[in-house]
């Protein structure tokens, strides 16, 4: 980066994630997602740890600060002592290929089921296998209960869920994916599920949960870190760190009158529709504006 700046000259330099050029003084907007690195640096390598001290005094020296939720700058503040007033909230958006599954054909849906065979209903849920993802509980909660239909878990991995699933006899109901085509599939995965479940210990936004309300399918999530924030009364929410509040969470959910849990899709197309990107790149725009002032 510092090769670059040199090279170019510019008048001020955007970073999109936490890879900033630290050993140059040019004027400097740093979007930062969360701070899951630091709050959770347990997870995290000692050479990350001594990145991020590095950071932060790079970030308090002619720098303005985005990010995408208030609670992200809440622990901003709180882990890297920045002031609150150099820090912009500007939520991200979702992408319009997210809709209702009645937008989408019977043969669309019916392919994407055979392509991934997909059993008729299912529970779904997305996330890498970080600790922080939680898919270890949520198998757990799953696996202490009686569904009648499967769990499945788009993962980047999944090695470690399987013995869990064994303990509980339960490898027949749950199914693993491991890559799908996002753009293409995606929407209707989600479309298809009885109910999308995120058992999240930390998010800075949290874009599945979001998605899938704007795919029309009741949305069960955590209580914790920005997902209230972001999903607002439109999902269910439970005890990340009880399983037993996940379990019961889901079988409510499952056995839910129709009425409450269709107001609750409505609700969450409703919300996905205030988190668009044509509004992020004019927030982002007036920040740029306003940088020679910092």
């Amino acid at each position: 980066l510092l090769k670059v700046i040199f090279k170019y000259k510019p008048k001020l330099f955007h970073s999109p994630s936490f890879i900033v050029p630290l050993l140059s003084r040019i004027k400097l907007i740093a979007t930062i997602h969360d701070m899951n690195h630091v709050a959770l640096a347990q997870n995290y390598s000692f050479i990350q740890k001594i990145y991020y001290f590095i950071l932060a005094f790079r970030l308090r020296k002619n720098c303005l600060i985005l990010t995408v939720s208030q609670f992200s700058k809440n622990e901003i503040v709180k882990y890297m002592k920045i002031s609150p007033s150099v820090i912009h909230v500007i939520y991200n958006g979702i992408s319009p290929i997210f809709k209702p599954k009645n937008l989408f054909s019977k043969e669309e849906l019916n392919s994407t089921q055979q392509k991934y065979n997909l059993p008729e209903k299912f529970i779904f849920t997305v996330g890498n296998n970080k600790p922080h993802k939680n898919l270890s509980a949520l198998v757990e909660a799953y696996c202490q209960n009686n569904f009648p239909i499967p769990l499945v878990i788009l993962s980047n991995s999944y090695e470690n869920l399987i013995p869990i699933a064994e303990k509980h006899q339960k490898t027949d109901s749950l199914r693993f994916l491991k890559s799908i085509d996002q753009q293409t599939d995606m929407a209707k995965i989600y479309g298809l599920c009885e109910f999308f479940i995120f058992p999240s210990l930390y998010e800075g936004f949290g874009f599945p949960p979001l998605e899938a309300a704007a795919c029309g399918v009741p949305v069960l999530t955590s209580s914790v870190s920005s997902l209230p924030e972001i999903m607002g009364d439109c999902a269910f929410y439970f005890d990340p760190y009880s399983n037993q509040s996940m379990s019961d969470k889901m079988y409510e959910v499952l056995h839910m009158n129709e009425k409450i849990k269709q107001d609750k899709i409505q609700a969450g197309i409703v919300q996905s529709k205030k988190f668009n990107w044509e509004t992020a790149v004019q927030e982002i725009l007036q920040v740029y504006d306003s940088n020679f002032t910092f």
